[in-house]
Formats: structure tokens, C-alpha cells, sequence
């Protein structure tokens, strides 16, 4: 097995240093444009999916012909497939967060919870798309296995943005409003109450005045 990753990782090399300069200063200048934390998403994919093309590379070299002749099973063949796979995400996952975590900070937004959300949306991309990429692109043709990459990608990327929409929105409607309308007299009194401090606030239409009691204190509904 670790014959076969030094292998891959020979044959990928030099274009896995080219791939890491140019993200690198790409990344850098995107996380002025968007979400900082984009980052993670596209080098976690980027990495993945150098891993594919290996497949190709044994195809195009010739070596499929001589491992047949070693004592090698298709399965171990595999196997070390799916091993690279995660091991280029995974470095694609942690270069994506080190580049996150040091724009964020440089732009003063460092957000762990957004952080954790990213995080998981790059794992759940690159373990989606390389579940359907590397089986596509092992047992048909190269021609044939471009049909798993034109999809995986742009559906693994839909999911993406799906998720996010959806946890966005649920998030949206979780968030408890600061202020809420707890009692309505005619069209022009009412009193509102502050959901983070419980003062009541009598509303008019001439203006707004913290609401009192008898004795001149100020009425406060107990926060949960």
C-alpha cells in the first residue's frame, strides 16, 4: 500500500506544487471578494480531485497492463485510490482553514461557528463527489468516466448551495427577534417588549416610552 501512494504521489508532484502556489495566491485575493472561509470548500475539492487523475495517468502509461502481473489485488488498487483521495482533501481541508482562519483575522470577521459550518460542508462535498468521481473514473474509459466528473462536481456544488441556503434560512428563523408585540389596543397603542433585557416599551404614535409600574419602576418581563 505504501508502495502505491509514493507511487501516485510521484506521478502528481510537481503539479500538486503548481496546484498549491497558485490557490495560495488565488485564495488570497478571493477571500477579499467573498466569504473567507469559501476557501475551505475549494481547496478541500481542488486537492480531492488531483487524486482522480491518477487513475488516468495508469491507464495512459500503461501501468493497469503491468499490475496485473504483480502481487497486487484490485481491491488494494483501490483501496489506495480512496486513501490518496482523503489524504489530499484532508490537506486541502487544513490549508483551506490555516488561510480562513489568517484572513479572517486580518479582515477582523473571524466566526467559529461559521468556520464549523464551512468545515462540515467540505467534508460532505469531498466525500460526495469522490464517492461517485473515483468508482467512474476506475472502471470505465477515460472518455466515459469525463460523464462522473461532469457530474459529480456540479452536483456535489448544488448540494453545496443548498445546504448552505437551508441552514442559512433556518438559522434566519431561529434567531429569536429582539423585540416582540405582546399586547395591541386599537390601531395605536401598543406595548413591546425587549426579548434581551424584558423591558416593556408602551408604543404610540406620538413615540415610544419605557412602559411603568404603579410604583414608578420600570415594568420587566423575565427573560428565559
Amino acid at each position: 500500500m505504501k508502495g502505491l501512494l509514493l507511487k501516485d504521489y510521484y506521478l502528481i508532484k510537481s503539479v500538486l506544487y503548481i496546484i498549491l502556489v497558485v490557490f495560495t495566491v488565488v485564495g488570497i485575493g478571493m477571500s477579499f471578494l467573498t466569504s473567507t472561509w469559501v476557501l475551505t470548500v475549494i481547496a478541500t475539492v481542488m486537492l480531492g480531485m488531483i487524486s482522480v487523475t491518477t487513475i488516468n495517468m495508469d491507464r495512459n502509461s500503461g501501468w493497469k497492463k503491468v499490475s496485473i502481473v504483480l502481487p497486487l489485488s484490485k481491491t488494494a488498487i483501490l483501496d489506495c485510490k480512496y486513501i490518496l483521495y482523503l489524504l489530499l482533501s484532508g490537506i486541502g481541508l487544513l490549508l483551506g482553514v490555516i488561510l480562513g482562519v489568517v484572513a479572517s483575522i486580518f479582515k477582523g470577521q473571524l466566526d467559529y461557528q461559521t468556520m464549523l459550518l464551512f468545515i462540515g460542508i467540505s467534508v460532505a462535498m469531498a466525500l460526495f463527489s469522490g464517492s461517485m468521481t473515483i468508482p467512474f473514473t476506475f472502471l470505465f474509459s477515460e472518455e466515459k468516466s469525463t460523464l462522473g466528473l461532469i457530474i459529480a462536481y456540479p452536483v456535489s456544488a448544488a448540494v453545496f448551495v443548498g445546504a448552505a441556503l437551508l441552514i442559512d434560512n433556518k438559522l434566519i428563523a431561529c434567531k429569536e427577534k429582539r423585540f416582540e408585540t405582546i399586547y395591541t389596543q386599537g390601531t395605536s397603542c401598543s406595548v413591546v417588549v425587549d426579548n434581551e433585557t424584558g423591558v416593556n416599551y408602551l408604543v404610540h404614535d406620538t413615540g415610544i416610552t419605557p412602559l411603568l409600574n404603579k410604583d414608578g419602576s420600570v415594568v420587566v418581563t423575565e427573560v428565559n
